[in-house]
C-alpha cells in the first residue's frame, strides 16, 4: 500500500504529469462497483456472487447493511462481475404518480424561506388604492445538474489516516461528511481534488467519494 502523495500545489497535477480523476491510480489499487437496487430506499434482500467468481480478475464482494459492491483487479472485472451478480430488493413505491408530480412538488414542506433583495414596503403598497393583483401558476421542467462523464473517486487509508481523491467542488465539506459517516476525526480525513466530469451543483462525486472511502476502509486497500 503507497503512502499518499504530497499536497496538490496545482489542481490535477500529481507527480508532475497532469492527471484526470478517472486516470488516478494508486498502488495496489482495487476497482469496485457499487450494486444499486431499482427503488429508492430499498432493502437488499439476498445476493449471489456465484457467477462473478467465473469473472477473470474477480476480488469478492463488499456488503455493509444495504451497501453492496464487486472488487475486481481491472475496471473491467469490477464492471462484468456487476452486471453478473445476482440480488433481490425489496419493492419501494414511494416515487410520486407522473401526473401528478407538480401537486406533490407544490406539496412537499418548505425546508426555509429567503430574501434576496427587500426594496421598498409591498405590504402598504398593496393597501393603496390603485393597488392590482395578479396571480399566475408556472410548471417548468428541473433541468439537471448532470456530468459530462462517470463520477469517479479513489480512497486509500494508511496508518489510520484516510485520504481521498476527488473532483469534489466542495472537498473541505465532503471531508466532514466522510469523517461522520465513518466516525472518524476530521483531522484523520483528506481530500484532494483532481479535475474529473464536471456540472454546475455538487453531484455524483462525493456519492462515488463515499463508496471508495467505505470499501478502502472494509478492505485495508485503496
Amino acid at each position: 500500500v503507497g503512502k499518499p502523495v504530497a499536497r496538490l500545489d496545482i489542481p490535477g497535477k500529481v507527480d508532475g504529469s497532469f492527471t484526470y480523476m478517472q486516470d488516478f491510480r494508486r498502488k495496489g489499487m482495487l476497482h469496485a462497483r457499487v450494486i444499486r437496487p431499482a427503488g429508492m430506499k430499498a432493502t437488499l434482500m439476498s445476493w449471489n456472487d456465484f457467477d462473478c467468481r467465473k469473472v477473470a480478475g474477480y476480488v469478492g464482494p463488499i456488503k455493509k447493511g444495504n451497501f453492496l459492491a464487486v472488487l475486481g483487479r481491472t475496471e473491467w472485472a469490477a464492471i462484468a462481475a456487476s452486471r453478473t451478480i445476482d440480488t433481490k430488493w425489496s419493492d419501494w413505491a414511494g416515487l410520486p404518480d407522473q401526473s401528478k408530480l407538480w401537486e406533490h412538488v407544490r406539496g412537499t414542506k418548505i425546508v426555509k424561506d429567503e430574501d434576496f433583495q427587500k426594496v421598498g414596503d409591498a405590504g402598504e403598497g398593496l393597501k393603496t388604492p390603485n393597488a392590482k393583483i395578479v396571480s399566475a401558476s408556472y410548471n417548468f421542467a428541473i433541468h439537471t445538474h448532470g456530468s459530462i462523464g462517470p463520477s469517479c473517486a479513489v480512497a486509500e487509508i494508511v496508518d489510520g489516516k484516510l485520504t481521498v481523491w476527488s473532483a469534489s467542488q466542495q472537498t473541505h465539506l465532503l471531508r466532514k461528511q466522510i469523517a461522520m459517516m465513518l466516525g472518524m476525526k476530521p483531522e484523520d480525513v483528506r481530500c484532494i481534488y483532481i479535475d474529473g466530469s464536471g456540472c454546475y451543483g455538487r453531484n455524483g462525486h462525493e456519492d462515488a467519494a463515499a463508496d471508495a472511502a467505505l470499501i478502502a476502509k472494509e478492505t485495508g486497500l485503496p
